[in-house]
């Protein structure tokens, strides 16, 4: 069971952008990805074992079409990255990604499950740039000896 867990904590989940409300709901595009690079031999080891178990990939308890080695989970470069697209009522509701190894016990990937404003504050998503810790500047009354602009 400890090397399922550890399997599944190979693959992080990472939201695409902050999720743009749509007819009432939040769209999320989102990835998974693989923290073993493509062409080493832990990289080439995990993806074989994954393919031979036949593992899924499970968002909210349904699983992804597709195998770990298909086009849609690979990009040009070899990595691993799943494009992942979900709805949700709001920012708060919780978004459960397990990944399943043949028709054993499902593991939670990236720390699942997880609310979308947590995904959002742990990406750093949404925070302005004007700075190195991303924190807004408080402006005086007079900067510098100048007025504040109105």
């Amino acid at each position: 069971r400890l090397a399922h867990c550890i399997i599944a904590e190979l693959f992080m989940f990472e939201l695409e952008s902050v999720p743009r409300k749509e007819n009432g709901r939040y769209s999320c595009t989102s990835y998974i990805l693989c923290y073993h690079r493509a062409g080493t031999p832990a990289f080439e080891g995990l993806l074989g074992r994954l393919t031979k178990s036949s593992a899924k990939f499970l968002l909210r308890g349904r699983t992804f079409p597709g195998s770990v080695q298909d086009r849609s989970s690979l990009v040009r470069d070899g990595n691993f990255r799943k494009r992942v697209c979900f709805n949700v009522g709001s920012k708060q509701d919780f978004v459960s990604l397990h990944l399943r190894e043949g028709a054993l016990e499902s593991y939670n990937i990236s720390g699942s499950p997880f609310s979308v404003n947590w995904l959002i504050e742990a990406q750093g998503l949404g925070r302005p740039f004007s700075r190195a810790d991303h924190v807004k500047r408080k402006r005086k009354d007079h900067d510098e000896g100048f007025p504040k602009k109105y």
